[in-house]
């Protein structure tokens, strides 16, 4: 017997706490990150076996698709109101009633703090 899971949830918070590992610091961050890296991987599965570049084609010159990567330098505030206002988006998005006619769209976001990367160490 094979069993399938999907998420059911609408967006992920992650406490922090729960990826202090006890190997310290390095060993959660790794576990943090490896996290990230696999939803994206994911997202980009899907994106290579469903996306439908004809139906993503604008005839009347709307875009149908967006892509977009922007970089932001938030305060901590900023980045929490800023996450707060894009998860009340994506629900407000789920409330809106589906309709019969309309296509199916999928939207994948990922914010992150990053670390810019400096000279090489040792250098």
């Amino acid at each position: 017997i094979e069993k399938y899971y999907l998420a059911a949830a609408r967006n992920f918070i992650v406490d922090h706490q729960l990826l202090r590992a006890p190997g310290g610091e390095g060993e959660a961050a790794l576990e943090a990150q490896s996290m990230v890296v696999n939803m994206l991987e994911a997202v980009l599965a899907e994106a290579r076996t469903r996306f439908d570049a004809e139906s993503a084609k604008s005839e009347s010159g709307t875009p149908s698709m967006v892509l977009a990567e922007a970089r932001f330098r938030f305060t901590k505030e900023q980045a929490r109101a800023f996450i707060e206002r894009m998860c009340n988006w994506l629900n407000e998005c789920e409330e809106e009633p589906e309709s019969e006619a309309g296509e199916d769209y999928v939207l994948s976001a990922a914010l992150f703090p990053i670390r810019e990367q400096g000279p090489a160490e040792g250098s």
